[in-house]
């Protein structure tokens, strides 16, 4: 194995050190089954890479020790583990302490083939279709574009206070009639009125051509004309045009709209009808396609952009290069210039669309953050609500989506609230300080830097102000959603392999540290066809697990189980 990078795939976050869940991939190829959200393990100082693009993986949590020396955890990309024929991902020594393949340093080549794994593309009725997977995935990137938007009606940029989150997830619970709001949404209120005024009224130029025309019409020549005119026979002009049937060639002006603005204009509404046809067979029920104004909005706007793109004067437009350079008229006309600002956004979301694919289980994971976060706020009660417990926050921190996808994530990490101060309502007993700290960071924090091996995609540490022992509550968020769910394992299962590795990297970080917490943890996994969150128990008790729903519809109550299942840790902390 000289030369080799030791590369480890494990079926669950947790599943480090388990060999029942864990496959060696140092031979370069390994087929295995999906379960959810699985994980590499490679050596510390190691460069992982996706094969098509040669994107760098980031590292998932802090580093830990291992057989095989300090390790680092990765998530897998679920779009190279969908693909019919499997995905490659390249690794590669970066320091002293790794010799790779040879003295080459030739990458090493893993070729991943799991089965069980939902693909994008689907075939049914002799037609392909997008899965119901791809297009929940879409919807997620939706859903933090929407907290964008909502963002604009603050003073912060990009940023919202987490109870607006929850008051946001309750308005999604509670439209019942119109659907979620997307991009589509927005160009057509935008653009409902004025996108057939600009396609009626195009810009044309007038266009230079060489053309055989009647001798008395000739208005133009040039030095192309005239080398024509010397070589024809005859020596006036009137035996010259005799010879060609009274003809010479001379310049004239064509009017045209093939341009590039216009070329844009196409393509944009080839580009909205397909959103419109996806929003409307997605998003929307059969009767929210005719009673809602928002499904009847985006019905009627789609049909405009199919009758205008069908236009005579449309079809002798060519669709525009592939990188396309905005010219003066697009950057300046004012007509022209809010098409091209929305058509960008169209452009960006369909290439982040394959980057999203790829990263789903790093969104979900995001999206599961963002839940245990708002489980947190609401337990500050509502008014007029009995409180169990009384949290208060020390720092503000305000909840920061990214205005792009990084491999997948939308929520830069830090923004978690708290740190909160936490006591038993109405009692004078002393509480604990309670920190939310992020994977990527939490090699930075005293307690969890040394649970890198937990593969937690979230940790709350409890501190007790009366000086007892520290307690670790660690977060799994799982994507079940992305495999067959004929084959997937059952959730009390789940729960079971989860308590049991929990269990187990105890026994291990006690027998390498000298001062390690008490350990908790639960599991969030989502599911495409559940309608309501469910709370699922290991036979321990010391791990539950959330099933909840990937519709945003069910994330309210998703927020309440949670919140549950944080009462339950704060009992027993405190």
């Amino acid at each position: 194995m000289s030369g080799i990078v030791p590369v480890q795939l494990h079926r669950w976050p947790w599943s480090v050190g388990n060999p029942k869940e864990t496959v060696d991939l140092s031979q370069g190829c390994v087929s295995d089954d999906f379960c959810g959200s699985p994980v590499l393990s490679v050596i510390e100082h190691a460069k992982v890479l996706l094969g098509r693009r040669y994107e760098k993986f980031l590292p998932f949590g802090p580093a830990y020790s291992s057989f095989y020396g300090p390790c680092q955890l990765y998530q897998v990309p679920h779009g190279i583990i969908s693909e019919k024929n499997g995905g490659k991902v390249l690794s590669w020594g970066n320091g002293r302490r790794i010799t790779v393949v040879s003295s080459s340093c030739r990458p090493q080549q893993i070729l991943l083939q799991v089965k069980g794994a939902v693909p994008s593309v689907i075939k049914g009725d002799g037609e392909k279709h997008e899965s119901q997977l791809y297009r929940t995935v879409l919807a997620w990137s939706n859903f933090f574009d929407e907290c964008i938007q909502k963002s604009l009606d603050t003073n912060l940029r990009n940023k919202l206070p987490w109870s607006n989150i929850l008051k946001l997830l309750e308005e999604i619970a509670a439209q019942d009639k119109d659907p979620r709001m997307a991009l589509i949404v927005r160009i057509a209120e935008r653009l409902d009125k004025q996108l057939p005024r600009v396609v009626h009224a195009a810009r044309r130029i007038l266009v230079r051509e060489r053309n055989m025309v009647p001798a008395p019409r000739v208005a133009e020549t040039d030095t192309a004309c005239l080398r024509w005119y010397v070589r024809q026979p005859g020596t006036t002009s009137a035996q010259k045009a005799a010879a060609n049937n009274h003809r010479l060639l001379a310049v004239t002006r064509r009017e045209s709209l093939d341009t590039l603005e216009n070329m844009v204009l196409k393509d944009f509404l080839g580009r909205c009808r397909t959103e419109c046809r996806r929003y409307l067979s997605f998003d929307c029920t059969e009767q929210q396609r005719n009673q809602s104004e928002r499904g009847r909005r985006v019905n009627a706007f789609g049909h405009m952009c199919e009758t205008l793109k069908s236009l005579p004067q449309m079809q002798n437009i060519s669709l525009p290069p592939l990188a396309v350079r905005p010219n003066y008229v697009l950057q300046n006309d004012s007509r022209y210039k809010r098409i091209w600002e929305l058509y960008l956004k169209l452009l960006r979301r369909e290439e982040a669309e394959d980057r999203l694919w790829d990263w789903q289980a790093r969104t979900w994971a995001d999206i599961a953050r963002m839940l245990v976060n708002v489980a947190l706020i609401s337990l500050e009660g509502k008014e007029g609500c009995p409180r169990r417990f009384e949290l208060k926050e020390i720092l503000k921190s305000a909840f920061a989506i990214l205005p792009e996808q990084r491999l997948g994530s939308r929520i830069e990490r830090g923004c978690e609230p708290g740190p909160f101060e936490v006591r038993p309502a109405h009692s004078g007993e002393a509480g604990a300080i309670l920190e939310i700290v992020h994977p990527t960071l939490a090699g930075e924090h005293p307690i969890t830097k040394d649970l890198g091996r937990l593969g937690g995609h979230l940790y709350l540490v409890f501190t007790p102000l009366n000086g007892k022992q520290q307690t670790v509550l660690v977060l799994w968020a799982v994507h079940t959603a992305g495999g067959d769910p004929k084959t997937r394992p059952a959730w009390h299962d789940i729960a079971n392999s989860a308590s049991m590795a929990l269990n187990r990297h105890r026994v291990i970080l006690e027998e390498r540290a000298t001062k390690i917490p008490l350990l908790r943890a639960f599991v969030l996994a989502n599911d495409l066809d559940a309608k309501e969150p469910e709370i699922y128990s290991a036979s321990e008790g010391i791990v539950h697990l959330v099933r909840i729903p990937t519709n945003q519809k069910s994330w309210e109550a998703a927020v309440e189980n949670i919140a549950l299942v944080l009462e339950e840790a704060l009992e027993v902390v405190i």
